[in-house]
């Protein structure tokens, strides 16, 4: 692992999004996603991307600049197509457009279809907190999880994001943000690209025996968390983040890296206004009572608070990020092949 500064990370990153075809608000706003999930150090869903984004945009199976058209807009609802474009900005759109309905009708839904993975899901459920929001985001992938009792994957990892906004002064916003299988398909995949075992438990081969080796697993199927219920739940999210928004589902969700088309994901969005029910005031007042009640149910320090992460780097100003050497090396590959001068290993530290 090495060490290198958060906004270096970004620059490099937005410089990459440009050069491969993004407009610069649009890369500036993928790249700030790129480092929420380098900050918590969810590697697999941050600045290694982008090797991914720019062969899929190379082949044409990714859009660096769609329109993200919105066919139906109604009141409190409305779907974006994202013409397989970035995952990223389709959500950033759902924000604008959900938002604002949530805050003038207390909910709102928006769904999603013909989009691509958008990366650490809890970027976007922190940025609806922030504003007042509970969030609810919901997406599905290609398939990982094997319906129960079956050995062929049909239901993707389909991270499940909820998050509600804090109390406005100690407590930031909580944010949960996990993928339905025991361990996220994105850190099996670097797992394999660092040579490295995965622990029993994670995923199984082709064949149903459990393994440790990531290459297997990958072309193998994924264990769901809660067994046969985890398995619900990603089916769940296939029908609402999938069936009904008019994407992929049922299994022909394809992965980010799949070379055959596009992925045509679905995610779903719905933002809830707090205060249709209670002012801001007991809002506030209450969130810091279940946080305080959780702190208190063991040893100081001792208790995880969804989203404390986060809020924790961003208060000591932590500026350093360390990433693996070989993800480091690919990158700056990737930004010589580009034509592009500044690199992660870089003096401007």
């Amino acid at each position: 692992m090495a060490g290198i500064s958060s906004a270096l990370l970004k620059r490099v990153a937005a410089s990459v999004l440009t050069a491969i075809g993004l407009k610069d608000e649009d890369a500036t706003a993928v790249a700030d996603s790129i480092l929420y999930a380098n900050r918590i150090g969810i590697h697999s869903h941050g600045i290694g991307r982008l090797p991914l984004y720019a062969r899929m945009i190379e082949l044409g199976l990714m859009q660096p600049d769609s329109p993200m058209n919105v066919p139906i807009d109604r009141p409190n609802y409305a779907l974006i197509d994202a013409g397989d474009g970035m995952g990223q900005i389709a959500a950033l759109k759902a924000l604008e457009l959900g938002i604002p309905k949530a805050m003038e009708h207390g909910i709102s839904v928006i769904g999603i279809k013909n989009s691509n993975n958008f990366g650490a899901s809890g970027y976007f459920g922190q940025r609806a907190a922030e504003r007042g929001m509970i969030a609810l985001i919901l997406a599905n992938a290609a398939p990982a999880i094997a319906p129960t009792g079956g050995t062929k994957p049909l239901f993707g990892t389909n991270p499940l994001c909820a998050a509600f906004p804090g109390d406005g002064n100690e407590c930031p916003p909580i944010v949960i943000d996990m993928a339905l299988t025991t361990a996220a398909r994105g850190k099996i995949r670097l797992a394999a690209k660092l040579g490295q075992s995965i622990p029993f438990g994670w995923a199984c081969d082709e064949n149903g025996q459990p393994t440790d080796d990531p290459v297997k697993a990958l072309s193998g199927s994924l264990l769901p968390i809660g067994d046969y219920k985890g398995y619900l739940l990603s089916m769940m999210i296939d029908m609402l983040a999938g069936m009904i928004t008019g994407s992929a589902f049922a299994g022909d969700v394809r992965t980010l890296s799949d070379e055959e088309g596009p992925s045509r994901s679905g995610h779903l969005f719905v933002f809830i206004n707090p205060q249709n029910f209670i002012s801001e005031a007991e809002y506030q007042q209450r969130v810091n009572t279940l946080v305080s009640a959780m702190k208190a149910s063991g040893e100081e320090g001792a208790i995880h608070i969804p989203g404390a992460k986060y809020a924790q780097t961003i208060s000591d100003n932590d500026d350093w990020i360390d990433l693996p050497e070989k993800q480091m090396q690919e990158i700056d590959d990737l930004a010589e092949s580009l034509g592009i001068e500044l690199r992660l290993r870089s003096k401007e530290q």
